[in-house]
């Protein structure tokens, strides 16, 4: 991207989270299928809606990912993003779709008939042990998010 470029076309609000077009003042911005929000920027190519207006803001194009704090992704105010690793934004994620415990971390042991307790760091799945409950385990979960995902722990 260049900023100069883009500087000319758009302008970003930063409180509302918004991008418009300068020239006619309506906004640039319009949601894509998978949830994520993306913008036209000069020369016809589509960018994500996040990086623009982290883009516009700082002035320059994050080297790795940012972050949603709230995992809204509709959400882009200034004050909603945030640097990340891709690590670091993936643990910050809701509960799968696919998840039958309703809880985060959590899943069914038909073997021992127990809820199992698990979180993964560094790529490593590390078991947090068999619970009577799936609320102990998810207990035991946001224990192990809160030390190991610290400012990225998303435990719902």
């Amino acid at each position: 991207m260049n900023i100069e470029e883009i500087k000319e076309t758009l302008r970003y609000d930063p409180e509302t989270g918004f991008i418009y077009h300068i020239k006619t003042g309506k906004r640039a911005c319009r949601a894509k299928n998978n949830g994520y929000v993306v913008v036209a920027v000069p020369k016809g190519k589509r960018e994500l809606a996040h990086r623009v207006a982290w883009f516009l803001f700082y002035g320059f194009t994050p080297p790795d990912c940012i972050d949603h704090i709230n995992q809204n992704k509709h959400d882009n105010r200034i004050c909603n993003l945030r640097l990340a690793t891709c690590a670091e934004n993936l643990r910050n994620r809701s509960r799968q779709k696919n998840n039958v415990s309703g809880y985060k971390g959590v899943s069914f042991h038909a073997a021992s008939n127990k809820y199992r307790a698990q979180i993964k760091v560094d790529g490593r799945k590390i078991h947090l042990g068999l619970y009577g409950s799936a609320i102990k385990a998810h207990d035991a979960y946001v224990g192990a998010a809160n030390r190991y995902h610290a400012e990225f722990a998303c435990v719902s």
